[in-house]
Order: C-alpha cells, then sequence, then structure tokens
C-alpha cells in the first residue's frame, strides 16, 4: 500500500504488499482483468478485527500504459454496520447480518419474537451476494402495528348482514 489515509491507527499496513496466500488475492486477479469494481468478503484486517474491502482497477490514458493499480476502501464491518443502521429504531426490529451461513453482526432486543416471524433479504453489495439481512419483529413492533379496524369491521358486517336478513324475513 502506497497511501494510506488516515494514517493515525493504519500505521501497520504501511508498505503492506499482497500476496498469493492472501484471502483477497484472487479477487484482486478477477477485478484487475475483468476492470470492474468489486468487494471482498469479510477477512481478518492487519489492525485487528474484520473488515470488507472494496477494489477499484485503476488505469493509465497513455496507449500501452494499461493497468496501474488499485483504489482501495478498507471497512471495519462493526463499523460499517453500526453507520448503516444508527437511524433504525432499536425497540422495533431485532437484526442479523450473515455472510454465507457466518454471523457477522447481530442486534438482539429483549421482547424478540421467535424464529417464525422472521424475514431474510439477501444483500447484493459491489458485485458481492454473499451477505444477507435477517430481521426479527419485536412484540412492540406488533402491538403498534395491530389495530382493532378488522375486528369492528367485522362486527359491522355481521350486524348488516342480520339487518338485511331480518328486513327480507318481514317483507
Amino acid at each position: 500500500m502506497r497511501w494510506v489515509e488516515p494514517l493515525a491507527g493504519n500505521e501497520s499496513v504501511l508498505d503492506f504488499r499482497y500476496t498469493p496466500e492472501h484471502p483477497n488475492y484472487p479477487l484482486l486477479e478477477q477485478v484487475r482483468q475483468s476492470g470492474q469494481p468489486a468487494l471482498s468478503n469479510t477477512f481478518e484486517l492487519q489492525q485487528g478485527g474484520m473488515g470488507l474491502a472494496y477494489y477499484v482497477p485503476l488505469y493509465r490514458d497513455e496507449p500501452g500504459q494499461g493497468f496501474d493499480g488499485f483504489l482501495l476502501g478498507i471497512f471495519r464491518v462493526e463499523v460499517l454496520v453500526d453507520d448503516l443502521l444508527r437511524n433504525l429504531p432499536r425497540h422495533r426490529l431485532s437484526i442479523d447480518i450473515r455472510e454465507g451461513e457466518r454471523l457477522l453482526f447481530s442486534r438482539p432486543t429483549a421482547d424478540m419474537l421467535g424464529h417464525r416471524w422472521t424475514v431474510e433479504s439477501s444483500v447484493h453489495l459491489g458485485s458481492n451476494s454473499n451477505f444477507s439481512i435477517i430481521a426479527y419483529p419485536t412484540r412492540s413492533l406488533i402491538d403498534g402495528s395491530s389495530t382493532t379496524l378488522p375486528l369492528i369491521i367485522l362486527i359491522t358486517g355481521i350486524l348488516a348482514a342480520l339487518s338485511l336478513c331480518y328486513a327480507l324475513w318481514l317483507a
């Protein structure tokens, strides 16, 4: 890595080089050959913790120069997910984020409903479709979204049908 920004806290990756043993090396080769940016799967960061890398291939405009390197965006999974879920009310949903079968992030709540209420959605990030979000509604969400309107409509309908039947019987 030539230029690291911000430098504070990332000193351990100065002069880092990808070797063929690195888990993202095959993805680097794929991005270089295709010319299309891509998001990696999670991997252990040099600074510690789990991270994601977004690789953008760079090319020179001069004829015959071709491929010049990569622009990398490295993201800590915990920070990225916390930023994404910051505005979601905590008492409404319990959230799990998975990469394949591996749990990356979990934000459970005390009044989470059982697994029969789950909603799962795959997430496509930067041509990577290995991620999924599983949401579990909470009791407070269900209570807040339930109304007595269906019961009122049922009782009104039954009374209207009985009134019509009684009017026909009198006629």
